[in-house]
């Protein structure tokens, strides 16, 4: 089952009347979380209930931010059988009283859908019981130390540890570029960015593997993600921006 995250979007856009998302998420990125906030009770599970999410999955508040007029914006992330899922979640934006006023994707371009526990009709079909199947156990077939091997790789002598490394169980969405149908009708020459989109195929577990390090003088932060079960490299993002 292949996954269209416009679809996602657009699923997760419950924006109700009189709320500016547009200004609550610049907030969400321009100001830092407040250790002192805290999400509504319950709120992670009306969300769920919303995505209509399964018992093996679940949203869980990474942040609280301080939006405009007292209102708070609450970051979640998803995690199937207590694992996150990367780049999955929404964001919530409730009112002092802590009622309701909003929830999207927190990152709309760039997510990984929500894994629904029950398909729905047409587009907006996402079938769990795939993407469960693809992720038959959260238990890793190696050690979190041999995901950091991996990481390095072939260890040099003039490499330094700047920082331990560290790792996280994570559930990594495999996905791929392609043409919409309405793109393939065009004209090659013609195509531009509105005639692709990003299409998740697959689920993997695997280690994000956070790395500090200095090879020969130059400075490496790499965010590697390693395939929990066979120990592949899947990924590696460059950590110097984080």
């Amino acid at each position: 089952m292949n996954f269209r995250l416009s679809i996602i979007a657009a699923s997760l856009a419950l924006t109700y009347a009189g709320t500016s998302m547009a200004a609550n998420e610049r907030q969400l990125f321009n100001v830092a979380p407040d250790a002192k906030m805290t999400a509504p009770v319950g709120l992670t599970t009306t969300l769920a209930k919303q995505q209509g999410l399964s018992k093996d999955h679940a949203l869980k508040v990474a942040s609280v931010n301080p939006g405009q007029d007292g209102n708070k914006i609450v970051r979640t992330v998803q995690t199937f059988k207590g694992v996150r899922v990367w780049g999955s979640g929404a964001v919530a934006v409730v009112d002092s009283k802590d009622q309701l006023l909003s929830t999207t994707t927190g990152k709309p371009m760039k997510a990984a859908p929500l894994l629904s526990a029950a398909p729905v009709s047409g587009k907006a079909k996402f079938d769990a019981i795939n993407a469960q199947a693809r992720v038959r156990s959260t238990t890793p077939k190696i050690s979190a130390d041999a995901a950091i091997a991996k990481a390095l790789g072939n260890t040099t002598a003039d490499l330094v540890t700047l920082e331990a490394p560290t790792t996280e169980l994570i559930i990594f969405p495999i996905s791929v570029s392609r043409l919409t149908a309405e793109g393939a009708l065009k004209n090659e020459a013609s195509w531009n960015a509105v005639d692709f989109e990003t299409v998740v195929t697959d689920y993997k577990l695997a280690y994000l593997v956070k790395t500090n390090v200095t090879v020969g003088g130059k400075l490496e932060i790499w965010n590697s993600i390693v395939d929990a079960n066979t120990g592949d490299i899947i990924k590696r993002i460059s950590g110097i921006h984080d």
